[in-house]
């Protein structure tokens, strides 16, 4: 998978896919990601296989074997391994890398050339890779072998862990560090401030779920424990102690298989959401084929514009509805009806919207409406994301009486992606607008932009559309063509989809890499327990309790052991349901029901797969403790 990963983000011929670069940078961040879970994966395994090696190792060095024979045993077992996974993994990785291949240009619609392509960087890595952790894991292992005596050794596959002491003020802090992440969540209604809190409320929940399973867990059981009345029942009472006596050791295992499984949910979830939704995104940002904002003085604006317009003509191509309409963007605080545009507002306030300013002729002539606004004091206001419910609207000291219309849904005018909610202002006329322009910059600067727009709807290939952007940028000076954004909907919509069939990929690409770790964590997790419940079970059953009631207290420690992760999971998955649909917007996705909707399928599908992963696991367990 490794080599699959840095093939792809290397391969030549996604550099000429629309969408191409943005792909290959999520793919080099995967890279990253799939690296370190291939350090953490082989770590772990080696660690649980060597554990159940100790006592062999023991008789080794009992028998009469030096420790540097053992390690010399041992490096040659490692040297093995290394070659036969090196081998088979670059083998299969080169076969599987063509298909994946085809899979991502078949995503984003690239062209898929013939002939097979090997990355010769991607086995550089991968062999540097698995030999860098392959030796880390034998200077682990000849570590062990050194520092531990040889009676430490053949105890080492038998010793368990000591009963721990109930630790109330970890389990509290744990559960203070999930609320607060909770509560960010939750409490989180501005993009750039879900953006900005994303990975504060992320370590927060991460601290406090390792906690909550390893000191809140044994908490919760030290008071079963002296709930008389539940815990002096035969199934009870076995499945309790057995928690207690190793719910130190366990509790890693289960916050890892919990946060794992909360990754892969808000992963799949998430940009599946994005790629399913790509057609709707691209309808809101791209209402129009021709999209041109400029923020130059009117005659320059003036002048790119005609200038646009020759180049449709030069490339036959064809216009309708062409709308030139000036509009001004403002960024304001609100607090209850009042605007106030202050030049040291808080970017990241969670009350920051951008107004949107037209004036009524301009608006007529979008909608196809006759509205008159009577006075310079009456305005209407439409807020596509979040109705505006107030009677008057003040910007800063000014105040306006709102007039409530029936049709307030701008849907023909570009949104521009701003990142804070957004809401539409229908002034009389352009002095009232150049009035409110005036307030504005005599409060503060930086929060203004006076944008001259031109759409149109015209049939432009992406050919066309890069050639006359550039021809465009070539007749302006570079500090113009610093304010000036041209978009054509087929050049943008490919853009996005590109960009967002890399987020999908690399989702399910991760995910698939999170299943593995988890099923693996969960299988030897399994394993593990049931060779140090076998001699313990074995002597309740010689005292005289029946094979049943033993199954049964197997049934009930397995089944909540196991399942408590995914229900942890899926109550993290719902307290970050918020902050990552504010993350879903900077995105450009706003259809919150779509995401609803994923996720809920993403949850189903997912507690089926931890369903029948633990049917299979636990069938070993009870093959090893019978």
């Amino acid at each position: 998978m490794f080599y699959i990963i840095v093939s792809l983000s290397g391969n030549p011929d996604l550099e000429n896919t629309l969408g191409g670069s943005a792909l290959k940078s999520l793919l080099g961040l995967g890279t990253w990601v799939t690296g370190l879970f291939a350090f953490i994966f082989l770590f772990y395994t080696f660690s649980f296989l060597f554990k159940r090696r100790k006592k062999e190792i023991g008789i080794y060095n009992v028998l009469g074997m030096e420790k540097k024979h053992i390690s010399r045993v041992i490096a040659g077992e490692i040297l093995i391994v290394f070659l036969i996974s090196i081998i088979l993994g670059l083998v299969i990785g080169m076969l599987l890398d063509k298909l994946m291949f085809l899979i991502v240009a078949k995503i984003i619609g690239a062209k898929a050339s013939m002939g097979f392509y090997v990355s010769v960087e991607g086995l550089v890595k991968t062999v540097l890779l698995l030999a860098a952790i392959f030796i880390l894991i034998f200077l682990n292992s000849i570590r062990q072998v050194h520092f531990n005596n040889p009676i430490e050794l053949l105890k080492g596959g038998n010793i368990g862990e000591r009963e721990p002491k109930a630790k109330w003020i970890l389990a509290l802090l744990g559960i203070i560090c999930v609320g607060i992440g909770y509560y960010i969540s939750l409490t989180t209604d501005n993009i750039v401030t879900a953006m900005s809190t994303f990975l504060i409320a992320v370590v927060l929940v991460i601290v406090g779920t390792y906690m909550l399973f390893v000191a809140g867990s044994i908490a919760i059981l030290k008071l079963l424990k002296k709930n008389k009345k539940y815990y002096y029942k035969s199934s009870h009472f076995i499945s309790v102690s057995g928690m207690i006596y190793r719910m130190k050791q366990n509790g890693v295992g289960l916050a890892n298989i919990c946060i794992i499984s909360t990754m892969i949910l808000i992963m799949l979830a998430s940009t599946c959401t994005l790629w399913v939704g790509v057609n709707e995104t691209v309808d809101r940002l791209y209402p129009n084929d021709v999209q041109v904002t400029a923020r130059l003085p009117q005659a320059k604006a003036e002048m790119l514009f005609d200038n646009l317009e020759n180049q449709l003509k030069i490339n036959d191509i064809k216009t309708e509805n062409v709308l030139k309409y000036r509009s001004l963007e403002v960024d304001a605080e609100q607090k209850g009806n009042t605007f106030y545009t202050y030049g040291d507002n808080n970017v990241v306030d969670s009350n920051m919207r951008t107004l949107y300013f037209l004036t009524c002729d301009d608006y007529n002539r979008i909608m196809g409406t006759d509205i008159n606004l009577l006075s310079d004091n009456q305005v209407m206001v439409s807020a596509p994301e979040k109705d505006y419910k107030g009677d008057s609207i003040s910007i800063n000291e000014n105040s306006y009486q709102v007039i409530k219309i029936d049709n307030q849904n701008l849907k023909t005018v570009p949104e521009k992606g701003s990142i804070y909610p957004s809401q539409f202002v229908i002034v009389k006329n352009q002095q009232v607008m150049d009035k409110i322009k005036n307030n504005v910059e005599n409060h503060g600067e930086g929060l203004l932009n006076d944008e001259w727009n031109y759409v149109c709807n015209a049939n432009v290939t992406k050919e066309q559309g890069e050639r006359i952007i550039d021809n465009i940028n070539n007749n302006l000076s570079e500090e113009e063509s610093y304010w000036v954004n041209c978009n054509f909907r087929n050049v943008s919509e490919e853009a996005i989809v590109g960009m967002y069939a890399g987020l999908m990929f690399v989702g399910i690409f991760l995910s698939i890499l999170f299943l593995m770790t988890m099923v693996l964590i969960i299988y030897y997790k399994q394993i593990s327990e049931g060779y140090d419940d076998r001699n313990r079970y074995r002597i309740m059953q010689n005292v005289g309790l029946d094979k049943r009631e033993i199954k049964r207290s197997i049934r009930s420690q397995v089944m909540t052991v196991f399942f408590l992760p995914l229900i942890v999971a899926c109550a993290h998955v719902a307290a970050a349901f918020p902050l990552i649909g504010r993350m879903l917007e900077g995105f450009g996705m706003m259809n919150i029901w779509l995401y609803v909707k994923v996720t809920l399928l993403a949850l189903a599908v997912f507690a089926i797969f931890y369903a029948a992963v633990y049917t299979l696991t636990s069938k070993l367990y009870y093959k090893i403790v019978n």
